[in-house]
């Protein structure tokens, strides 16, 4: 069984990575949701793609994988701004959207009270940020580029992270209880080009991927954003947007393979 294991996983990485992470995020979920609070259950899922990142790697690479993996989570010489952009672009597009929105007539969203901020603050760090990103750019993105361009492993892996966040909408007592799922689909799509073009622009650095998702929770969160529908449409139209114009500006990178910043895996 464990030879068989093994060699699975040596064969079809990414196949692996993608069967076990859902796999694994489907019968945990829906066991645990009924017996433990919804933020264990949050953090079991949020830490989950991690853990099968590692477990892949581990396995089909070894200890020089791994060391590959971790020495791109410490990796900060990129350039001040790809922090900048990381970090900016969803908070800009979140307040641009709230503007667009008043402009419309409507009412400004409710905006999180200070007193929760640092509490909204620490799940985002820990949650997403710091639990999923070993496993979806860490583990799937160097792979998934090294079969096909940028673009094309984008939107694969994408729609397959953003529908990892299915649970969140259907388990109540979940922060996206609420949430309308087509508007955050279309963000996680978007975000997740900007990641892969800054993933290959700094080395494969993890830290601007760290950022990006943190970024995009945590204004979601503060700002009200994700519980309200129109804003939510407006939010993910205006990260799709900047997404289209960054592919149709890079056009020659999002179309090319042998992407150097996966060379090693």
């Amino acid at each position: 069984m464990v030879n068989w294991f093994t060699n699975w996983v040596k064969r079809s990485p990414i196949v692996a990575y993608f069967v076990l992470v859902f796999g694994i995020e489907w019968f945990l979920m829906f066991l645990l949701s009924s017996l433990v609070p919804p933020m264990i259950t949050l953090l079991i899922g949020s830490w989950l793609p991690n853990g099968v990142g590692l477990l892949v790697i581990g396995v089909a690479s070894g200890r020089t994988g791994l060391h590959e993996l971790f020495n791109r989570v410490v990796l900060w010489r990129i350039g001040i701004k790809w922090y900048a952009v990381a970090m900016f672009v969803p908070i800009t597009m979140a307040f641009l959207a709230i503007g667009l929105n008043a402009l419309l007539g409507n009412d400004l969203p409710d905006f999180a009270p200070a007193s929760q901020l640092s509490t909204i603050f620490l799940v985002c760090v820990f949650t997403g940020a710091l639990g999923e990103e070993l496993g979806w750019r860490g583990t799937a993105l160097p792979r998934l580029q090294a079969r096909w361009n940028p673009l094309i492993s984008s939107l694969i892996l994408g729609i397959l992270w953003g529908f990892y966040h299915l649970p969140s909408f259907l388990l109540s007592g979940l922060p996206l209880q609420n949430a309308p799922l087509i508007p955050f689909m279309l963000g996680a799509l978007g975000i997740t080009i900007l990641v892969t073009w800054t993933f290959n622009h700094t080395s494969g650095s993890l830290i601007p991927v760290f950022l990006y998702h943190f970024a995009f929770n945590f204004i979601g969160n503060a700002t009200g954003i994700f519980g309200n529908p129109t804003l939510f449409w407006l939010f993910a139209g205006l990260i799709i947007f900047i997404a289209t114009a960054v592919i149709a500006l890079e056009r020659t990178h999002f179309s090319r393979s042998n992407i150097p910043s996966i060379e090693g895996f």
